[in-house]
Formats: structure tokens, sequence, C-alpha cells
């Protein structure tokens, strides 16, 4: 049987922290837009905000940083490099919070013969 993993652990892709945060503005907006009561959409927001609030620890995992990091997100300045490091900063390596997400890309002069040659590539001796 298949674990579903419903809950963010340790690493997510970029794919998913963009598809949480859109789903943390539309679907508060969409129990507005249908005249639920505000309680209702409150614990909806409430809901989705947390999901969205561990997807982007996880996300900040992948690119190598603490979650704490979240809190430099208060700052105005430093609070862009913090949306720069959850949507579009990736780290293709294993680091202390485990294996990479998503699709690992090597780079093309790693490949010869058929197999990656670098080292430091996750491919390193994968044919293609």
């Amino acid at each position: 049987m298949n674990r579903i993993d419903y809950f963010p652990t340790s690493r997510v892709s970029r794919m998913r922290w963009w598809l949480t945060t859109l789903a943390a503005l539309v679907i508060p907006g969409v129990f507005a837009a249908f005249g639920a009561p505000p309680p209702v959409i409150f614990i909806m927001f409430f809901i989705v905000w947390l999901y969205h609030l561990a997807t982007s620890v996880a996300r900040l995992h992948d690119a190598g940083k603490s979650g704490w990091w979240l809190l430099f997100g208060l700052v105005p300045i430093a609070g862009f490099y913090v949306l720069y490091l959850l949507g579009f900063c990736v780290d293709n390596q294993k680091n202390q919070y485990g294996e990479p997400t998503g699709r690992v890309r090597c780079s093309p002069s790693h490949w010869q013969n058929g197999r990656c040659h670098e080292k430091s590539c996750l491919r390193y001796g994968q044919a293609v």
C-alpha cells in the first residue's frame, strides 16, 4: 500500500509550493464569493494558512535553509530574498533535510558516452 503524504515533512518542490500558494489565495476567496459566513471563511483561511506555512518551511529546506528564515520575510527588503528562496531557488544536492525533490537535471557537459561523469552530480554513473 502506498503512503500518501498530505503534510510536507522535509522537502517539497517549487511546483508544490506555488500550487499551495495559489490555493491559499483562492480557497478563502471562493468561500467568500459564495456567501459563507465570516467565521467559516476565517476557519478555512486558517487551515489553508497552516498548510501553506508547513509547505513554506519544507520549501526552505529544499533550498538548504532552516524554516526560521520565514521570519526574515517580516523585514521589508529581506522579504524579497525569502520569496526568491521559496519560489525560485533549488538545491539539487542531498542536504541535511534529505534527498532532493522533483527532477534533478544533469548538465549536458557531464554526459560522455551516455553516462554522467560528474562526481558531484546525483546522476553520476547513470545511463541516459
